[in-house]
């Protein structure tokens, strides 16, 4: 009977086992699907967005070809039918103008679609490090909590087992003094009863005591253990977090002073187009009237 409850606990132990790496390699495949799914999602948002901004680039060029060859038509019209060569100057200088100013809100367009891209895949970063910032921690946590239940569950079965033994010791101790009953004195075998029985029971209940105390012990640690963790990964998400907002910080502010520096110089080459065609207005102007 013993040899069976002892070959039945070990068979315990090893379904409990299996049941547990049956469950740690679902839940690493499941992560697994999970992480592939969000790599193909991020994948597929990015090309997404390279397809849009090339198609708004065509779009671009084709309203400037369009407006260039509107313009051009213009002043074929213009100089055919009118012969003054100083309306053509003042209409060529509005027509360089427009020009100039669809130049100019083309490019601000163009670095504000490379901005937004800039920081849809620096948004797209910090989501895959927080998704894995988590899955590691669920991973850790599932381990921690798997490594409990396997300790209790050990524990449990020694404490069994354990039982199971004094059990025995008890049985073949009462068998020992039942044949020394026959031998002495009733009473004295009665208290020699007592006071094993009264021995027995304090072993047995410093051993639950002690077993008690160790597995409380060994959860606490284990507890603690698992704390640190947790509180050392959020500080790793945090640290990362704020480098990754630096970093997106200091790449706009670049961006917009190269902006503001693109336009400055825009403006002053239009300033000074528009100082020499006037100039040359009056020169040729003055030749006329010359």
């Amino acid at each position: 009977m013993m040899m069976m409850k002892i070959k039945t606990i070990i068979i315990i132990i090893i379904i409990i086992i299996i049941i547990i790496i049956i469950i740690i390699i679902i839940i690493i495949i499941i992560i697994i699907i999970i992480i592939i799914i969000i790599i193909i999602i991020i994948i597929i948002i990015i090309i997404i967005i390279i397809i849009i901004i090339i198609i708004i680039i065509i779009i671009i060029i084709i309203i400037i070809i369009i407006i260039i060859i509107i313009i051009i038509i213009i002043i074929i019209i213009m100089s055919s039918s009118s012969s003054s060569s100083s309306s053509i100057i003042f209409m060529s200088i509005i027509i360089i103008i427009i020009i100039i100013i669809i130049i100019i809100i083309i490019i601000i367009i163009i670095i504000i679609i490379i901005i937004a891209i800039i920081v849809i895949i620096v948004i797209i970063i910090i989501i895959i490090v927080i998704i894995v910032i988590i899955v590691i921690i669920v991973i850790i946590v599932i381990i921690v909590i798997i490594v409990i239940i396997v300790i209790i569950v050990i524990i449990v079965i020694i404490i069994v087992i354990i039982v199971i033994i004094i059990i025995i010791i008890i049985i073949i101790i009462t068998i020992v003094i039942i044949i020394i009953i026959i031998i002495i004195i009733i009473i004295i075998i009665i208290i020699i009863i007592i006071i094993i029985i009264i021995i027995i029971i304090i072993i047995i209940i410093i051993i639950i005591i002690i077993i008690i105390i160790i597995i409380i012990i060994i959860i606490i640690i284990i507890i603690i253990i698992i704390i640190i963790i947790i509180i050392i990964i959020i500080i790793i998400v945090i640290i990362v977090i704020i480098q990754i907002t630096i970093i997106i910080v200091i790449i706009i502010i670049i961006i917009i002073i190269i902006i503001i520096i693109i336009i400055i110089i825009i403006i002053i080459i239009i300033i000074i187009i528009i100082i020499i065609i006037i100039l040359t207005m009056e020169i040729n102007i003055r030749n006329r009237n010359v």
